[in-house]
């Protein structure tokens, strides 16, 4: 199962970022969820969602505490909350600006976004996502 936890702040496109990347591995084949995480903070409040993707049924129903992946859309979150906090390993906990752990982990910036995981763990959620 690929688990992945996306944070942003309210408004930018978290739960649909789950729900896009959701929807993608379903019309692939795969067995899916996503769900978001946010209490009644305004706009602009630092939230989580969360997308399961699997190859069968997942019976798993809750918050997502070890990701296989992070996607992060707003960097200034890494200075606010622990973003990396509970990543499996290999993917350790590294941004390349803020950790020091940065050759453990691949940062791909897209249109806004940063991707923390292993270069494995990619390569790994490309092909699973793909089929």
């Amino acid at each position: 199962m690929i688990e992945v936890r996306i944070h942003g702040r309210g408004g930018q496109g978290a739960v649909t970022t789950a729900e896009l990347l959701a929807q993608a591995a379903f019309f692939g084949g795969k067995y899916v969820q996503a769900f978001p995480s946010f209490g009644v903070e305004r706009s602009g409040s630092p939230v989580e969602s969360y997308c399961r993707i699997d190859d069968k049924p997942i019976r798993l129903h809750q918050h997502i505490y070890n990701p296989d992946f992070l996607i992060v859309l707003d960097d200034s979150l890494f200075s606010v909350i622990d973003v990396c906090k509970g990543i499996k390993p290999p993917g350790g906990s590294a941004d390349d600006s803020l950790y020091s752990d940065s050759n453990v982990c691949l940062q791909l910036s897209v249109a806004g976004a940063v991707l923390v995981a292993s270069k494995k763990q990619a390569s790994e959620f490309q092909q699973h996502v793909k089929g």
